[in-house]
This record gives C-alpha cells, sequence and structure tokens, in this order.
C-alpha cells in the first residue's frame, strides 16, 4: 500500500508543479513547508488538501482488485516500489491516471488560493513585469 501511496504521491507533485507554473507561481518558494534543495515546497503546499482525496481514491483502487507479487519490487535498500516491467501490465497507468483526475478536481481550489495571493500582494508589487530579462526593454531601445 506504501508503495501504491508513494507513487501515486509523486505523481501528484508532478500534477501539482505543472498547474503551478501555469498558474505563474514558483512551486520551490513555499508557504507553510520550508523551502529545502530538491524540494517544490509551493507544490507540497498545494498539494496537502488533496491528499485526503489521494488516499481515498487509492482505498476505493485497493478494494476493488487483488494484486499480485509481481506488480512490486523491492529496492537494493529494501524500499517497495511499484514494478514498471517493459512489456506486462503496470500498475503505473491506472494510478497514475486516476491520481491526475484527482489533481484536476483540485483546479479550482489551487486558482482560488492563488488569486487570494496576488490580491494580497501590496499594490507596489502588482506593477507590469515583461518576461525573463526584457524588462525596461523599451527604455534600452527607444535611442
Amino acid at each position: 500500500i506504501n508503495a501504491m501511496l508513494n507513487y501515486c504521491y509523486g505523481v501528484l507533485e508532478g500534477e501539482t508543479t505543472a498547474a503551478l507554473y501555469e498558474l505563474g507561481l514558483n512551486p520551490i518558494l513555499g508557504i507553510l513547508h520550508t523551502d529545502t534543495k530538491y524540494r517544490a515546497s509551493m507544490a507540497a503546499d498545494m498539494m496537502e488538501p488533496a491528499r485526503p482525496m489521494v488516499d481515498r481514491m487509492l482505498l476505493d483502487f485497493i478494494d476493488s482488485r487483488k494484486f499480485r507479487k509481481s506488480e512490486f519490487v523491492r529496492t537494493s535498500t529494501g524500499v517497495f516500489r511499484v514494478a514498471k516491467m517493459p512489456g506486462q501490465p503496470s500498475l503505473c497507468k491506472p494510478l497514475a491516471e486516476a491520481t491526475a483526475k484527482v489533481a484536476r478536481e483540485c483546479w479550482p481550489v489551487w486558482e482560488h488560493v492563488v488569486n487570494m495571493l496576488v490580491q494580497a500582494q501590496p499594490r507596489g508589487d502588482k506593477k507590469e513585469r515583461t518576461p525573463l530579462t526584457r524588462n525596461n526593454s523599451k527604455r534600452r531601445y527607444a535611442k
């Protein structure tokens, strides 16, 4: 169960990170989770409301079928993972599809949070910015 849960949380983190980029936020800079190397802290923040939904989805998935030992692998460090064997059915596809569906259900919540963050900025920080190094490009080339 933990192997499947870890896999689903990994998919959820990817879906959340992609949504944050789409919404114009940096998924690295967290509010609740401390910024840590190799972790998308804002994505972890935004994932929290979805975790119980993923847990419920996984419990329903577990209840709906039987599992084979071959669907899991044990790493050299003793950790169990969902197996992905070329040419054989894998749990990865149905778990990823179900987790992505949960993420889509969270889109309105994530948009609402982003809009609240934007509205909470001081007025001076809402100035229009051009992407990357194009700040002040009109003044630079106006001569």
